[in-house]
């Protein structure tokens, strides 16, 4: 893919103003989506948290020319570099539906939706799903992309202290941010694996934010 520098890293809203005419790539990604809490309806109805989905991913290769300027968007529902590159947040899970992944639009190299959150175990000890993360397609096209989100947390009971909210995923495995990869869903503590007894709902984890990542190439 050629090597690169990185220019600039919105996180916000912004303006890129171009400093040299040549080659740049693009990374804009989605804000992921937040994993759901853990929760009960009843003392024998035990619902783990779902993960959120991840947001939409689009690269491309530009050329651009010294003094030209694009808006950058970064909010939690849309992050684009001008009007060239787009990408949507992804979902956040809800009750026991994982959320969905974003879409994306304009990458003249890559253009695809983040993976859906998932549903946590259907069984005791009822972890917390995992938030969506990025193909292997993505993942070889930018080392910002991650191809996991967050962890949903641990489920167990009171005595054995390993019950856990959800996890958001922090870093790829370049050591970089995990741009867009969803939350996990929270885990569900119960007073024993017989009585199934409500004690309270774990949280789900919030999904990592967009951004707008532009990189010079280096000939």
């Amino acid at each position: 893919a050629g090597t690169t520098a990185i220019v600039k890293t919105f996180t916000a809203n912004g303006t890129f103003t171009v400093p040299q005419t040549g080659k740049y790539r693009v990374t804009v990604f989605g804000k992921g989506g937040n994993g759901s809490d853990s929760y009960a309806t009843s003392s024998d109805m035990i619902y783990n948290g779902t993960g959120g989905g991840a947001g939409g991913i689009a690269v491309s290769n530009l050329t651009l020319t010294k003094g030209d300027t694009y808006p950058v968007t970064v909010t939690s529902s849309t992050s684009s570099f001008g009007s060239l590159l787009s990408a949507a947040a992804g979902k956040d899970g809800s009750g026991d539906t994982a959320g969905t992944g974003g879409a994306a639009a304009g990458g003249n190299l890559l253009a695809e939706n983040g993976e859906n959150g998932t549903a946590g175990d259907g069984a005791y000890p009822w972890g917390g799903g995992a938030g969506g993360g990025y193909s292997a397609n993505a993942v070889s096209m930018s080392p910002f992309a991650s191809d996991s989100g967050g962890t949903g947390g641990d489920s167990a009971s009171v005595s054995s202290g390993s019950r856990e909210p959800g996890k958001t995923q922090k870093l790829t495995g370049y050591g970089l941010p995990a741009f867009g990869t969803g939350g996990g869903g929270g885990g569900y503590e119960s007073s024993g694996y017989n009585a199934f007894v409500y004690v309270r709902a774990l949280a789900g984890a919030e999904g990592m934010p967009g951004a707008v990542i532009v990189e010079a190439a280096i000939e």
